[in-house]
C-alpha cells in the first residue's frame, strides 16, 4: 500500500506530527553516525534521527521519515541532491503547491 508523503518546510512539521514527510534541507552537522541537522528550505533547523547510521552525505539531501512529538524527524530513507539546489526554489514551489492543492495532492 503507498502512504500518501507530504513534501514541506520545517516550520510546517509541527502540523505533521506522526506523519510521513519528505523534507528537503542543507546539511549542517552530521554526528558521523546516525543524527543530521539540517536546514529546511524556509529556515528551519531540524534534527533527524536515524535507525542506522548514515555515510556519504552530500550538501544537500531530502529525507522521508515521520515528525516526532518534539520536533524531530525519524529518518526512514535519505536521499543525495548534490552540492547544488536551490532551496530559495524549492520553498517557493512548496508555496504553489499549497496554494493549489487541488491541483497537485490527491
Amino acid at each position: 500500500m503507498d502512504v500518501h508523503k507530504t513534501r514541506l518546510l520545517g516550520g510546517d512539521m509541527n502540523d505533521h506530527i506522526n506523519e510521513t514527510v519528505v523534507l528537503i534541507g542543507e546539511v549542517l552537522s552530521h554526528d558521523g553516525n546516525n543524527v543530521v541537522d539540517l536546514k529546511s528550505a524556509d529556515g528551519t533547523q531540524i534534527r533527524v534521527i536515524f535507525d542506522e547510521a548514515m555515510s556519504n552525505l552530500s550538501k544537500f539531501v531530502e529525507v522521508t521519515g515521520k515528525v516526532s512529538p518534539d520536533g524531530t524527524l525519524v529518518g526512514w530513507t535519505m536521499t543525495n541532491f548534490g552540492e547544488n539546489f536551490d532551496l530559495d526554489l524549492y520553498s517557493e514551489t512548496l508555496k504553489l503547491v499549497e496554494a493549489h492543492k487541488d491541483v497537485f495532492q490527491p
